[in-house]
């Protein structure tokens, strides 16, 4: 391949130096790694890219020649980026030694928006990619998955190397960092945790009015790429709330937000599966356990909200430990609500008919299964909105930490996402935040409450369809169907669950809802006999 190459541009010299991803790459390595050439003059392809000349290759002999920019080599399936499987949901990528799964409509965008343009020859939408999802979503590496996919220089940045305690080295730090990118073109600046970094001019007073002028950099060196028409893009990834972020980034021209949510019960379930076959030390462990208990323990690590890294760090402990620990407490800050089969009869089209009213308008509500239930009604009515919004096509997200509840608000909006409040204390913190939030927000805690007063109630029965009006006892078999589902216990959909005497009501429905959620059974029938016995 190399000779065909030198006899069609070259063929006066004994050598063609090439310089790709940053470094010299030499014929040897060419004709192992790379499965075809195409030579292309005037177009900047980037598979792996040819630079121009670079200070290494002053001393070269005058017999070799240097590939210039203009005239560039592509090179196929040389890249260390292998996708696995993807279907609408979930894109499964091997990166190097580690699998990871994305939503499939965050990859398609990227595609659509940076890669496709820069394969292309051309530039991105926007010079400025910034993802925003809460921590262990894998942001940081599909950053480098996305430079590794288009064979980018790789520019990291960290505030260690930036932030200095003297007047103007920072800003000089950091232009020289983003000059330096330009060398190395095509190049991506990578940059975690951006928002020391792109924090809103509305911060920078007093003394931090070095953020400003630190922002002043950014900006200079994002509207140059777009002047200039350069192979450089810079990638940014985020925790925080986007409000945070300037506004003048965020704008189209600049920084495009992508959202990286935690990752859903099927989605983990996939990556497990090729993760067994790719990553030694989850081969391993699945040899020792079974394929089948890893994914029934991710995807309820799933349904808890907690990130890839909490799950990754889950299993790590399962293999070193030789036994699971469940996960309960996510530091996402919040867990997500989704129903994994969704029940779908005329009891829970009510339901979702009224849950989706309430949706569409971005209300907030106390919510109650009937209208003599004044507590403890949590665990059954999550199960019933985890049904209803599972059926809208929607997710939910629970606050877990009532010093992220703004996050979580930030990440329901972005999302598209309802919120399910199970705790006063969150509100109490955040009343404005909560009560005024573009979202919908569904109380489910019925202890009464000052602000309480000041919000509608809703109850789910009588729930009344065109047709008919049922009572509560008219649908407890579905709604104990809902609770069984969503809590992980088991039922025979062919056969009539043996409720009894001592599920004859709201009140004892609520109870074993509490039972279900907060104990493991077998089946159904040993929850109602627990029910029993605890009677």
């Amino acid at each position: 391949m190399l000779e065909e190459l030198e006899e069609e541009l070259v063929s006066n010299c004994r050598e063609v130096l090439l310089i790709c991803g940053g470094r010299q790459v030499n014929g040897d390595e060419w004709r192992d790694s790379m499965l075809g050439l195409t030579v292309v003059k005037g177009r900047r392809y980037m598979g792996c890219v040819v630079r121009g000349v670079k200070p290494e290759l002053e001393d070269a002999s005058t017999d070799a020649c240097i590939v210039y920019r203009g005239t560039t080599v592509r090179v196929a399936n040389v890249s260390r980026v292998q996708v696995l499987e993807q279907d609408e949901e979930a894109t499964i990528v091997k990166h190097g030694d580690y699998v990871y799964v994305y939503p499939t409509q965050l990859i398609k965008e990227i595609e659509e928006e940076y890669i496709k343009p820069i394969m292309k020859g051309g530039v991105p939408l926007n010079p400025g990619l910034l993802l925003i999802g809460p921590p262990g979503t894998g942001k940081t590496s599909m950053l480098e998955i996305l430079a590794d996919s288009v064979g980018f220089s790789r520019v990291e940045v960290t505030a260690d190397q930036v932030l200095s305690k003297y007047v103007g080295e920072s800003e000089q730090r950091l232009r020289k960092i983003i000059d330096d990118a330009f060398e190395r073109e095509p190049s991506i600046i990578i940059v975690d945790d951006v928002e020391w970094l792109m924090v809103s001019r509305e911060f920078a007073e007093g003394r931090e009015l070095w953020r400003y002028s630190m922002f002043q950099v950014l900006t200079s060196g994002v509207d140059r790429i777009e002047r200039e028409h350069r192979a450089v893009l810079i990638a940014a990834a985020t925790n925080v709330n986007t409000d945070v972020i300037d506004i003048a980034l965020r704008r189209y021209g600049r920084f495009s937000p992508k959202i990286v949510p935690p990752p859903t019960s099927t989605m983990l379930v996939k990556w497990i599966t090729h993760a067994a076959q790719h990553v030694p030390w989850i081969r391993e462990l699945a040899g020792k356990v079974g394929l089948d208990k890893l994914r029934e323990f991710v995807a309820q690590a799933a349904y808890g909200g907690n990130s890839m890294s909490e799950v990754e760090a889950a299993l790590r402990k399962w293999l070193l430990e030789g036994k699971p620990k469940p996960l309960t407490s996510p530091t996402s800050g919040f867990r997500r609500v989704f129903m994994p089969k969704p029940i779908d009869n005329d009891v829970t089209a009510c339901i979702r008919n009224t849950i989706g009213a309430i949706a569409d308008k971005a209300g907030k509500v106390i919510l109650r299964p009937v209208i003599n239930i004044t507590q403890g009604a949590e665990a059954l009515l999550e199960a019933l909105l985890a049904n209803s919004l599972t059926m809208l096509k929607q997710v939910a997200l629970v606050p877990t930490d009532s010093m992220k509840v703004r996050e979580t608000l930030t990440m329901a909006k972005l999302l598209g996402a309802s919120v399910i409040v199970n705790e006063w204390s969150i509100i109490e913190r955040y009343p404005v935040d909560v009560l005024e939030a573009p979202v919908p927000v569904f109380i489910v805690t019925t202890v009464p409450h000052p602000y309480a007063s000041s919000l509608p109630v809703i109850n789910l029965f009588p729930c009344t369809t065109p047709t008919k009006t049922m009572q509560i006892q008219d649908a407890l078999q579905t709604l104990v169907r809902v609770a069984a589902e969503y809590y992980g216990v088991h039922t025979d959909e062919r056969k009539p669950i043996r409720l009894g005497a001592e599920v004859s009501d709201a009140i004892h429905l609520v109870k074993l809802a509490q039972l279900m959620r907060n104990m493991r059974f077998p089946d159904v029938n040993a929850a109602v006999s627990r029910l029993k016995e605890a009677a």
